[in-house]
């Protein structure tokens, strides 16, 4: 690999190339090391819109410092220094927005009103009681499922148990919360993991 990445090197800086074929080798480094790069920023930023933006431009400082390269074995070192270098700028440069107390206040709520709100409040409190009041397994298998989103493959392997256990538990909370509080919970359930998460 490194003896083609001269090859490329060679090729991108060669001034008797035409413009098409040094661009044409130098976006062929760009595809051997557009992996790299991005992993590298990311793992330094932490975000991956940044990454993206620090591998850009350490691309375009390479392309336009390649000429420079004394060492063309090097290159993949001297390259992490550039995107080390473009993260570096972007940390110095990147600031938290701050926004006024009075622009958040101008904000329209996304609450329906307080009506709205105290009718999912006890929506949530008849639910989350009869949630409480099931056997043990349902009540693992039940909250998993429906509060945290988990398949029931993922809760079997975490409960230790098989899928047709976790469909029988999620059967039998079902038919127990039904019971409890009648037709609400067909709908409620979805409705209020919808509110709350």
């Amino acid at each position: 690999m490194t003896e083609k990445i001269e090859a490329l090197i060679a090729q991108a800086t060669a001034r008797n190339t035409a413009r098409t074929q040094r661009h044409e080798a130098f976006g062929e480094i760009v595809k051997r090391f557009q992996g790299m790069a991005y992993n590298c920023a990311y793992a330094t930023l932490g975000d991956f819109q940044l990454a993206e933006d620090a591998a850009q431009e350490a691309f375009i400082e390479a392309y336009r410092n390649l000429p420079k390269l004394r060492e063309v074995k090097a290159f993949s070192s001297w390259f992490k220094q550039i995107v080390l270098r473009q993260c570096h700028r972007i940390t110095r440069r990147k600031s938290l927005p701050i926004e006024s107390i009075e622009s958040v206040l101008e904000l329209p709520s996304d609450e329906k009103g307080p009506a709205m709100a105290a009718e999912k409040n006890e929506l949530k409190e008849k639910v989350l009681a009869a949630i409480k009041d099931l056997p043990e397994n349902e009540r693992m298998v039940t909250t998993l499922f429906y509060l945290n989103g988990y398949s029931q493959k993922d809760i079997a392997g975490f409960l230790k148990m098989s899928v047709t256990k976790v469909n029988n538990c999620l059967r039998s909370s079902r038919k127990r919360l039904k019971e409890r509080l009648g037709r609400m919970v067909g709908n409620a359930l979805h409705e209020w993991t919808c509110y709350i998460f």
